[in-house]
Order: C-alpha cells, then sequence, then structure tokens
C-alpha cells in the first residue's frame, strides 16, 4: 500500500474539519485501534491518539525507506504485528500500547516486494484460535503463485508464530497470473466469514475478484479449501473493471459491500464509478485462482465462472480514489475521496437511491486522498483519511549557467516545493555531490546557492525532500570567469539612477555590480541580444571616481572606472510657434554627461492637459523637442533618466529652488503658471 503521500490527516466529526497532522515522509500505510491510531511512513512507524496527538515513533535506521509493508493490530492480545521484506523479510510484534516496547522479532522469507498491494487482518476461528489472513503474492519465480495464505499469531499454535504450516502443509489460495494487487479485507465476525478483494490481469485485461473464506473451519487446509469467488462487474454503461477502493457497508441482513471501479480512463468526465453489491452469496469458482490442493478447474465450471452485478451505481466521478461507509439509522452515509482532493459525502436512502452529493472538504491543489479510509472504531464519529502529496518538481532554474566560482541566489521553480529541505548539485569529475540548503521557500519557487566546481562543466541538480529522496534532474552549466571590456556611458550624475551598461564576455554569470569606494552592491540584468549587462547607478556624493566590480559568487573581478559629475543643470525654456506645433528649447549648462535620447523625457503642460514634447536633439547646452497641435506651453517638465525631474514654471527660466527628485517615478511634476 505504497503511495507517495503528504503525511497529513483530516479528523471529521459530524463532518466537521477538526485536525490536521503532517508527518515527515511519504504515508505507506495506517491502521486504527481501540486507542491510537498507527502511521508508515519512509523511515518510521508513528503512534498516536485518536485526537492526532504523536505519542511514540519507532525509527527504522539504516535502510533506504522504511521495511515495514504490513500493519496489523491485534487488539485481543494487545500487540502490533509489522511485517516487511528486509534482508529477506523479517515480522515483529510491538506492544499495542507503546510501539517502542519490541516483544518479539523474527527474520522471514518469501515476503513480497515493497511495491506489491497486499493486505492482511486477523481472523478469529471456531477452535484454533487467531490467525492473520495474508493476501500477498509470494515471488516464488514461476506460476502458479501462492497469494492468500493464514499466519500463527501465537506461538502455541502448531509450527509457532507466523507459521504458515496447516495440519501437514502450508495451505494456500494460488494465482496463475504474475500480476495481482490487493485492495481490500475484511472479517465479519458474527458471520465467521473473510473477505479479500483484489484486481489481476488476464488474457482480456484487468478484472476485479471477491474471494470469500469460511473461518468457522478449524483447520487452516479447510479455510483455504473452501474458499469461493466471483467475479465483480461495473457498469451497466461502460465497462469499469479496475477496483480501486471497497468498504463494508454495515447491516444486519445482508453482506453489502461499495466499491469504487475504475475505467482507466483519465479524461473521461464518469470514468469513475461507485457500486453498492450484496455479497452475502459469494459461492462461485474463478478462473486461474484455486487452492494449492486443486489440481485443476474444470471446463464445466469455468464456463459458469459467477459474476457479480451490482444493486445499483450510486454514483459516478472523473476521479474517485476511496469509500467508507456508517449507517445513521435507515441511511447509509458514504464518504468519498478523490484524486483531486475533496472528500464527498453521499447519502442512500433503505433503497440505495442517492441525495445530493456535499462537498465536506477541498484542498487548494491536486491531492489524491489515500485508496483506504479508517473510522475510529469507538463509536464511529470521526474519519481518518490521508491526503496525496504531489510529487515536487522542478521546471525551471534562474539563471542555469554560473561560472566555477557558483552563484548565489539563485531562482528555483517548481510546483509542491514546501517539503524540500536542499538541493543537491552532482557535478563531474565531483565524486561527492554537494548539497546547499534552500530558503525564500514556497509551494512553487525557492532559492539556494550553487557551490563553486572544480571543472567547467554541466552538472545535475535535484530537490531532497525530508525522507532523503532527491527529486528531478534538472542542468546547471559551470563555465569561466566574465571578463569586462568596457563601460558605456562613462559618466555618471551625482544623483544616481543612470544606466550604465557593461560590455565583455560571459557576462551572464555576473550577479551584481559592487563600487568599491562605497561597497554598495548594485543589481544587474542581463541582455540576451547583446550579451551585455546593465544596472542603475546609485547616488554618491564622494570622490569624482569610482572603481567598478563585478560580483561572482563569493568573488569579485575588476572592470572599470565610472566618473561622477554633477546633475544637469537646465537654465531656461524658449518656445516658437511652427504651424500648429510648438519647438520647445530647453537650455542648459555645458557638461560632459552626453544624455542620450533614452534618457531624457520632456512634457509641456498646457492649463490641466499635459503633452508629450517630442526630442529632436540633445546638445551640450540645449534640448529640442516638438509639441504637437499645442498654441502655448505653461510650464515644462524634463526627465532624466529614472530620479531627476526639473520643472520650469515660466518661460525663459527654470529657478533651481524648483529642481526636485523623484525616485523611480515617470510621472511629470504639474504646476501652475506665474
Amino acid at each position: 500500500m505504497k503511495g507517495n503521500l503528504l503525511g497529513m490527516f483530516l479528523l471529521f466529526k459530524y463532518c466537521i474539519c477538526e485536525n490536521v497532522r503532517s508527518l515527515d515522509g511519504d504515508i505507506k500505510n495506517f491502521v486504527v485501534s481501540n486507542n491510537s491510531l498507527f502511521v508508515l511512513t519512509n523511515h518510521r512507524l508513528h503512534q498516536m491518539r485518536h485526537d492526532l496527538t504523536m505519542e511514540k515513533i519507532k525509527d527504522y535506521i539504516g535502510t533506504q525507506a522504511n521495511p515495514v509493508t504490513l500493519l496489523v493490530p491485534f487488539q485481543a492480545n494487545g500487540t502490533l504485528i509489522t511485517c516487511g521484506p528486509s534482508d529477506g523479510g523479517y515480522c515483529e510484534v510491538l506492544d499495542l500500547n507503546d510501539i517502542a516496547n519490541s516483544i518479539y522479532l523474527e527474520s522471514r522469507s518469501s515476503l513480497s516486494e515493497q511495491n506489491e498491494k497486499s493486505v492482511a487482518f486477523i481472523v478469529d476461528t471456531s477452535k484454533s484460535g487467531a490467525y492473520i489472513l495474508v493476501g500477498m503474492k509470494e515471488d516464488s519465480g514461476n506460476p502458479p503463485f501462492c497469494i492468500v495464505t493464514l499466519w500463527n499469531t501465537l506461538h502455541s499454535q502448531k509450527g509457532s508464530i507466523f507459521s504458515k504450516i496447516g495440519a501437514s502443509s502450508s495451505p494456500c489460495i494460488q494465482i496463475d497470473t504474475r500480476e495481482v494487487e490487493f485492495i481490500d479485507g475484511f472479517q465479519i465476525t458474527s458471520r465467521r466469514l473473510s473477505y479479500l478483494f483484489l484486481n489481476a490481469k488476464t488474457e482480456t485485461g484487468w478484472q476485479a475478484y471477491v474471494l470469500r473464506l469460511n473461518n468457522a473451519k478449524a483447520q487452516k487446509q479447510d479455510i483455504i479449501k473452501g474458499f469461493k469467488g466471483s467475479r465483480l462487474e461495473c457498469c451497466k454503461d461502460a465497462a469499469r473493471p479496475v477496483l480501486l477502493a471497497s468498504a463494508l457497508i454495515p447491516s444486519d441482513k445482508a453482506v453489502l459491500w461499495t466499491g469504487v471501479f475504475s475505467a482507466q480512463k483519465k479524461s473521461d468526465p464518469e470514468n469513475t464509478a461507485l457500486a453498492v453489491y450484496d455479497i452475502s452469496n459469494v459461492d462461485g469458482k474463478v478462473k486461474g485462482i484455486r487452492s494449492d490442493s486443486d489440481s485443476s478447474v474444470s471446463s464445466e465450471e469455468l464456463q459458469s465462472e459467477e459474476r457479480i452485478q451490482p444493486l445499483e451505481v450510486v454514483f459516478k466521478y472523473k476521479s474517485m480514489s476511496s469509500v467508507t461507509a456508517v449507517r445513521d439509522g435507515s441511511w447509509i452515509v458514504l464518504f468519498i475521496g478523490t484524486e483531486d482532493g475533496q472528500l464527498i459525502k453521499l447519502v442512500l436512502d433503505d433503497r440505495f437511491n442517492p441525495g445530493c452529493p456535499t462537498v465536506l472538504y477541498r484542498s487548494d491543489v491536486d491531492q489524491e486522498v489515500f485508496p483506504k479510509m479508517h473510522l475510529d472504531p469507538v463509536d464511529f464519529k470521526y474519519i481518518y483519511i490521508a491526503v496525496m502529496n504531489q510529487e515536487p518538481e522542478i521546471l525551471s532554474i534562474q539563471p542555469n549557467k554560473v561560472s566555477f566560482h557558483g552563484r548565489n541566489n539563485v531562482l528555483l521553480k517548481g510546483r509542491n516545493l514546501e517539503s524540500i529541505t536542499k538541493i543537491r548539485i552532482q557535478g563531474f569529475p565531483d565524486c561527492i555531490a554537494k548539497e546547499s540548503p534552500v530558503f525564500d521557500q514556497s509551494s512553487d519557487s525557492l532559492r539556494f546557492h550553487i557551490p563553486p566546481s572544480v571543472s567547467k562543466d554541466a552538472a545535475k541538480v535535484c530537490a531532497v525532500t525530508v525522507d532523503g529522496r532527491c527529486h528531478g534532474d534538472s542542468i546547471v552549466t559551470y563555465s569561466s570567469l566574465p571578463s569586462c571590456t568596457g563601460i558605456q556611458p562613462k559618466v555618471n550624475w551625482k544623483s544616481g539612477g543612470r544606466k550604465i551598461h557593461v560590455r565583455g564576455t560571459n557576462m551572464e554569470v555576473v550577479e551584481s555590480i559592487v563600487v568599491r569606494q562605497s561597497n554598495k552592491e548594485l543589481k544587474t540584468q542581463f541582455n540576451t541580444n547583446t550579451g551585455d549587462i546593465w544596472f542603475h547607478t546609485h547616488p554618491y556624493e564622494g570622490n569624482n571616481l569610482v572603481h567598478l566590480m563585478l560580483k561572482v559568487g563569493n568573488s569579485t573581478l575588476d572592470c572599470a572606472d565610472l566618473t561622477y559629475q554633477a546633475d544637469p543643470v537646465f537654465i531656461g525654456f524658449t518656445t516658437t510657434q511652427i504651424g500648429n506645433d510648438i519647438l520647445v528649447i530647453l537650455k542648459k549648462n555645458a557638461d560632459t554627461l552626453n544624455l542620450s535620447t533614452d534618457e531624457v523625457k520632456v512634457s509641456g503642460l498646457q492649463e490641466d492637459q499635459e503633452y508629450e514634447c517630442v526630442l529632436e536633439s540633445i546638445a551640450s547646452l540645449a534640448i529640442m523637442c516638438k509639441i504637437k497641435a499645442v498654441i502655448h506651453v505653461d510650464s515644462l517638465t524634463t526627465m532624466k533618466g529614472d530620479t531627476l525631474s526639473v520643472w520650469c514654471y515660466q518661460e525663459g527660466r527654470c529657478p533651481s529652488g524648483n529642481t526636485s527628485i523623484v525616485a523611480g517615478s515617470q510621472k511629470s511634476i504639474s504646476g501652475e503658471k506665474k
């Protein structure tokens, strides 16, 4: 029952969300006893109270993943039985009240691989005590494969604890196909019956089956040999052969059961269907499934293979994944989990007619509900569900080319990144992968530092989750250091904000510009068309000359000198009517700033209306521009770069007192005519 799951439990009381518990790893299985909840994650077994308060944690050290696959509470014996394929397989008996207390440990063989779906639960027999009924394909190499066995629960039973030996052999139910998965299983104590539900791949495709065993018989051989089976079919409108989830419906009269079936057509809005069955009289044979004491199934029996049709198909949806059921008087209340992260309540009357479905819970993103939901065994007022977490996914790394000095504050974009703890970088010829912590983390982005490399080559990048798994296989490329060949323009104004272009090679690996005199770090932008970088200068009142350096990783490289001069001084403007247009000449003091048309914006104001003055030329002593279809100008605004705005409110002069600094603004300053 392994799955990629976020350790999240939702506790519902009277259909109201009450509590949530997040765990540090993927949930593989979970079960509920009368007093506790037991949850398997990748490297741990957790014991919690019914209110999800953590009580005990058992760590599995030295394994790549949690070796346990089976969890079986043995309430009458006060123990929790765990089994898993580690070094040939083992089973352990733990104290049901304290999982840190190991009562018994035994090595086992012939356990299934961890990726096999399996079920196990306690069954009570009339005379021989309790057994563990295990539905699990044992890898014996060649068919037929044993899929159902009975294990001892006590040392006092013949063969001792965990033995499959019966009176004279180890009886089992066999199957001919290699591909089989168990979905569910349970015992109906009052009827001394056990049921197993599975999918098996046949010549015509996957099919769902139910097996029934009679626990009233004393010997293992008799219980196994007397099993009955039927094929489960759904539905009349379209074939949905694969069983996804299962639940027993409480009933005093018949054995009512409900299952989620899939057509395995993800694009179909009715891909899954929920159907109700009466499985009281499962009394047939199934092709390819038999006890080991049966040499074969007769051809007559194969022709009459029993098939059970649903009493009613009660709900259809694109992506149901789990179901459980309770009784409320004559009403049947079904709780349905979906692959897109919803919990739906559906009420059936005594004739299985459904009411309107109600959404009790909806996750913000698509998070599949675990195939098994559990009810509180004490009063059935609580439902425990686990919600699948989407696998972390790396979409991009920006930038993905760095120098061999590394790079700081790299942006990684992706999906489901909340559980990422660090980034792993494996370069060549580095023998040991390097790891970097993450920061500024959200569900769709995070930042990290790329460490230096001994070589100039590609390196693989993956994101590490709390369970130690690494997700993604992105590439970053280590290259040579950048080389600065010059800057343009080479002169800046004191108030800062001028755009400076830096030319050179490998400039995309530059992180920022560092001003040596002020130790100021300025953010850079890379131009993919020219291969240059650019930055905006900062205000500076110190010496006229500053030295610029390129920051690469945690190192700096020499680049060029930048000269600071006084801000440009505008001393007045004149206007001349030319047809319907106005020619504006804005006078200025001489300087060596070499202003460009990209750096200057001039606007005229006529009453409350602002007009752009289209630049025609910029000289050392004047700026010439033209305003279209305007008779006169009340005031004039000149903007230099992104920061300095000069307001000339009277034709002929621009008082120095009306020079204003507007940080980061492109909006002109308005005023009245004097």
